[in-house]
Formats: structure tokens, C-alpha cells, sequence
């Protein structure tokens, strides 16, 4: 979500390096044109962008589509993201949801809550 909102409003910020590029071009055209011209063409093409990039995202983690390798849309429940990536590397048959609950329990280490994995 922070990469939809941030791509969206580079175009509008005057801190962008291609801001001031683009200033340059307007006022060929447009010799009037400050920087309150610009941002005023911008804002409603950053609107609509958000727009449709907050849709896709939804749509994406509606339909479950993974955001990557190894990276699910939901999380199961007491698995650390750790637990997750690791059972996504091998074969289903070696590895499972079991065997990461039993090496927890031989070590001692309580469900996953948070950074420190349930300890004190």
C-alpha cells in the first residue's frame, strides 16, 4: 500500500528530480506557468492513479494471487513468516505445517507472536 500511494504523489510533489524537468517543459508552452500550474494538472492524474492502483491491489488480494516468491497474500496463523518461507522452499511431502509445530515444540518455542516468537 505504501509503494501505491508514494508512486502516485511522486508526480505532485515539488521534491521530485523530475519536477523541476518537467516545469521546464510546461513553460515552453505555457510561458505563464508556475509551480501552482503543475501541480494543478497533476493532482487529478495522481487521483485517478491511486485510484486504480488501490483497485488492481484489491483485485490481487481478493482473487489470493501470491505477492511473490515465497510470499502469501494471508499468513496462516502461528506461523512466523520465517515458518512460511520455509515451508514454501521444499516439496510438500518433506516439509509441513507438522514438522515446523514439532521442531517448535522439541526446541521449547512457544507460537510466533511478534518478533520474539512468543518468548518472554
Amino acid at each position: 500500500m505504501y509503494r501505491i500511494a508514494d508512486s502516485c504523489l511522486n508526480a505532485v510533489t515539488p521534491m521530485s528530480a523530475y519536477f523541476v524537468m518537467t516545469l521546464g517543459i510546461l513553460q515552453r508552452y505555457r510561458a505563464s506557468a508556475g509551480i501552482g500550474t503543475l501541480a494543478s494538472l497533476t493532482v487529478p492524474l495522481s487521483a485517478v492513479m491511486l485510484v486504480v492502483w488501490s483497485l488492481l491491489f484489491y483485485a490481487w488480494w481478493a482473487l489470493g494471487i501470491p505477492l511473490g516468491p515465497g510470499a502469501p497474500v494471508r499468513l496462516r496463523v502461528g506461523l512466523s513468516p520465517a515458518d512460511i518461507w520455509w515451508l514454501s522452499t521444499g516439496s510438500s511431502g518433506e516439509r509441513s505445517i507438522e514438522t515446523v509445530r514439532g521442531a517448535r515444540e522439541h526446541f521449547g518455542i512457544g507460537e510466533h507472536r511478534g518478533s520474539r516468537g512468543g518468548r518472554p
